[in-house]
């Protein structure tokens, strides 16, 4: 592996590697001269960095399991003359989730380099001598100042989840302590760049009032009555703490707050002022970032944030729970003074409710210190305003979805899923001219020799990640090796190919036990996705849509490695689909085994059809009058004429995005323009940002969805600093 660090070596609190949610805390204080200042971190599984008291950076860029990329972070202009005080304040999380490999073991390494003398570096201590007994890596030398180190106390350890697909809720408690500890080197770890370029930081003011009233902290149940998304992150369904080990319960928090409305004008405010009270305050649009306030409290109180990306019902409380799946709060639990509060984790948010217990509070620079993408360039070329917003929204979306991987949504999951960053690999193409995120991205994937709990040969739904359940959808495995090919197109130069090649034939090798004697896949375990529709039902036992996305894998491996059996195999699916499937009209979506014998269900979606022409199973001209019907009869209007009842409907993913993307393909460029106003434009006017559905039931902040840009760019009304996908 390519060395990054110069001097500094991982290590941990003594025997806590593997207990859970457990921060450590490294204090510099280096003198520094003139030059830059930089701060090399890795760790799992997440990091904020200060400098003299002020957040400079959170990371790091995610890995492959077993793998650790290393972020440097310039500080120069926070340093000041003589010596500064520099902290890192790392999480150790040791519970499963969609947002990280995290069932590794806890480690911090880092090191601070001034100009090019190391000044600080962890398992150094001042006079540079590993103090764990083992000789540090490199040239030790006396100007090698060590960290201190403490179990920091400023986050409340035993918590539940926050959602199921993330790590810990946060329980603040303030002012931040930490105690003492001894640290101890940990195994050697298999260091990576970063490539990409940091987070680019910035505050959004949380400026507009839109409620506000009394609170009376009426203390819940403990359960209480919860959806059951959020019943299952305090169940103890995955390995965690346990309802009566709780330290503090920031779910029961949001329950025992009792809210009356006693004024819902709209005002601008920069300032609010709060005793046994709430005020709900509204961003400009859906952000995502690290939530900050500074609260001044002259006697000991308790500050409750409840967010959400829109509000569904009236006022008092917010309606978060359909939107997060999961406790959507942050607590702070404060002592007399004044205090600069922060999330440790970024969240989604467009409106903020902010409910204070206890002594009066005064509470200022309320917002979000928003993490994501360097801003991009992108002009219109039309004066179209409705464009123009779902531009904004588009552009919104891909910054706050593609940090160090692609990103499913910044809020429930903040996942890398494959099949979304299929289409957000063309986005940021687009966009920047490279596919810099992208690289990363699938690199990731081939680091590791295998994945837990999946079986062999088959690649995650979403990565890095854990699995311990065992579930994957081989859907999304096909769509990497699509994403592969395209990778190679935009990129020739790229070796991701190359690297990919062993588990994509691997891959391939895994689906052939699923051929039936006429060569489709059967009875495909796991969670074989179509999309989020009635389609999702009907995926038992030859699913055709499925066998459709087969056929278009095994073309993409013909064309990444000139595999000619692979193209053969590819026509005779597609060819059995189109005599199985068709059924004079449309193409039916599914086939069960009677008696031994496969027969069509009669069963009929939207998404089928689309599957059809996207892969290539169909095309215009071999099937014209469909194509004619789909782009006349069906998309947003179906809903008003009521065509063709018998056809279940698409949703936004992937339905309405395969639907756009074959009309753009084939020239029809204003009616797939009048498409996109009609799907996009409610969620421009709700969220300012593009939606998972249709409907805002879900996340309304999804990174898949800038793919619009894709689409107007190639309709010639938008021009953008990249190069367009083809």
């Amino acid at each position: 592996m390519e060395r990054i660090f110069k001097r500094a070596v991982p290590v941990w609190a003594a025997g806590k590697e593997e207990e859970m949610n457990y921060f450590l805390i490294a204090k510099a204080r280096p003198d520094c001269f003139r030059g830059r200042v930089t701060v090399r971190i890795a760790c799992c599984t997440a990091y904020h960095l200060r400098v003299n008291g002020s957040f400079a950076a959170y990371g790091p860029a995610r890995c492959g399991e077993g793998f650790f990329r290393v972020d440097e972070n310039d500080v120069t202009k926070l340093i000041k003359p003589g010596e500064n005080d520099i902290e890192i304040i790392v999480a150790g999380y040791n519970q499963p989730s969609y947002e990280y490999a995290s069932l590794q073991k806890s480690f911090l390494c880092a090191e601070i380099e001034c100009g090019e003398r190391i000044v600080a570096s962890t398992g150094v201590d001042s006079t540079g001598v590993d103090p764990t007994g083992v000789d540090s890596t490199g040239t030790a030398s006396a100007d090698a100042g060590g960290f201190t180190y403490g179990h920091f106390k400023g986050l409340a350890q035993r918590v539940h989840r926050y959602t199921y697909q993330r790590c810990f809720s946060e329980y603040h408690i303030m002012p931040e302590a930490s105690e003492p500890v001894e640290v101890e080197r940990t195994e050697e770890k298999r260091f990576v760049p970063r490539r990409i370029a940091q987070s680019v930081y910035s505050f959004e003011r949380a400026g507009e009032s839109v409620d506000r009233g009394t609170a009376e902290y009426v203390k819940a149940a403990d359960g209480g009555e919860y959806p059951w998304a959020i019943k299952c992150v305090v169940s103890g369904e995955f390995p965690g703490y346990k309802p009566e080990e709780y330290d503090a319960y920031p779910g029961l928090e949001i329950a025992s707050a009792i809210l009356s409305s006693t004024d819902a004008t709209r005002r601008c405010t920069d300032v609010v002022r709060l005793e046994n009270g709430y005020e709900t305050l509204k961003l400009r649009n859906d952000q995502t970032g690290l939530v900050h306030m500074r609260a001044t409290v002259k006697n000991p109180a308790k500050i409750i944030l409840i967010f959400a990306e829109y509000q569904k019902n009236d006022f008092p409380k917010i309606s978060f729970s359909m939107q997060s799946r999961g406790f959507a709060t942050v607590v702070w639990q404060l002592d007399a003074g004044t205090h600069e509060l922060m999330s440790f984790e970024p969240y989604s948010m467009q409106y903020m409710q902010i409910i204070a217990f206890g002594g009066e509070c005064v509470i200022d620079n309320i917002g979000v210190v928003t993490v994501g993408h360097r801003p991009v360039a992108v002009t219109m070329n039309t004066g179209d305003p409705d464009l123009r917003d779902i531009t904004a929204a588009a552009v919104n979306t891909f910054r706050q979805n593609v940090l160090d991987i692609f990103m499913d949504c910044p809020s429930r999951e903040r996942a890398g899923w494959l099949c979304d960053s299929f289409f957000t690999s063309r986005v940021e193409y687009l966009l920047t001219g490279g596919n810099d995120t992208e690289y990363n991205f699938l690199e990731n994937f081939l680091l590791p020799d295998g994945y837990r709990n999946i079986p062999d040969g088959m690649l995650p739904m979403c990565y890095p990640s854990d699995h311990v359940k065992g579930n994957y959808i081989p859907n999304w495995a096909m769509f990497f090796v699509l994403e592969v090919e395209e990778h190679k197109r935009r990129n020739p130069g790229s070796d991701i190919p190359d690297r990919a090649k062993e588990k994509i034939y691997k891959l391939l090798k895994f689906f052939e036990k699923y051929e039936n004697s006429d060569g489709l896949l059967e009875k495909l375990e796991r969670w074989v996705f179509v999309e989020w529709s009635h389609a999702n039902e009907l995926v038992q036992d030859v699913n055709y849509p499925t066998n459709m996305l087969y056929s278009m894998m095994l073309r993409a491996v013909y064309r990444l490695y000139g595999d000619e059996k692979a193209l053969k195999k590819s026509r005779a699916v597609a060819e059995t689909v189109r005599k199985q499937s068709f059924n004079g009209s449309f193409f039916c979506d599914n086939a069960v085994r009677k008696d031994g014998v496969l027969t069509p269900s009669g069963e009929v979606t939207e998404v089928c059809q689309y599957y059809a022409f996207f892969t290539g199973t169909a095309t215009k001209e071999s099937y014209p009058e469909l194509f004619d019907t789909l782009i006349r009869d069906f998309g947003p209007s179906r809903a008003s004429t009521g065509k063709y009842p018998e056809v279940w409907p698409a949703n936004a993913f992937v339905g309405n995005y395969l639907r756009l993307e074959i009309m753009m393909n084939e020239g029809f460029k204003d009616e797939a323009v009048n498409d996109m106003k009609a799907f996009f434009k409610p969620m421009t006017e709700l969220t300012g940002t593009l939606w998972e559905n249709m409907t805002p039931s879900a996340s309304c902040n999804h990174g898949f969805a800038s793919h619009v840009l894709v689409w107007l760019a190639r309709a010639g009304l938008i021009g953008c600093g990249g190069n367009i996908p083809e």
